[in-house]
C-alpha cells in the first residue's frame, strides 16, 4: 500500500505514543512553530493598529486564543482516548505499512 505523507506521519506518531503515551507537554511541542507564528502575528497587528482599528486586533487575539484553547480540548481528548484506541489499533498491520513505506 502506498502511504501518503500524511498517512505515514500519523502512522509514526502512533508508533512513537506505543512506547510513551501522549502528553500535552509532547502535542504542544509538535504544534510549536504553528503557536509561535499566530502569536508573531498577533503581537504584530496590536503593534501597528491605529485607535480606530484597536478593536479588530482584540478580535484578531481573541481568535489566537480561542484557537488555542480549542487545541488543549482536543489534545485533553486525545489524552484521554488514547489508552482504548492503543487497545484497537493492529500494531503488527502498523509496523508492516511503515516498513513497505520505507523501501
Amino acid at each position: 500500500m502506498n502511504l501518503t505523507k500524511l498517512q505515514k506521519r500519523n502512522l509514526e506518531m502512533y508508533n512513537h505514543y506505543r512506547s510513551s503515551p501522549p502528553t500535552y507537554k509532547f502535542l504542544f511541542r509538535r504544534n510549536l512553530k504553528r503557536y509561535l507564528i499566530s502569536l508573531a502575528l498577533v503581537i504584530l497587528v496590536l503593534t501597528i493598529t491605529t485607535e480606530g482599528l484597536r478593536p479588530f486586533a482584540w478580535i484578531i487575539l481573541g481568535m489566537f486564543i480561542n484557537s488555542t484553547l480549542k487545541d488543549v480540548g482536543i489534545f485533553r481528548r486525545f489524552i484521554h482516548l488514547w489508552p482504548v484506541t492503543s487497545a484497537v489499533l493492529n500494531w503488527e498491520q502498523i509496523d508492516k505499512l511503515l516498513a513497505d513505506a520505507t523501501e
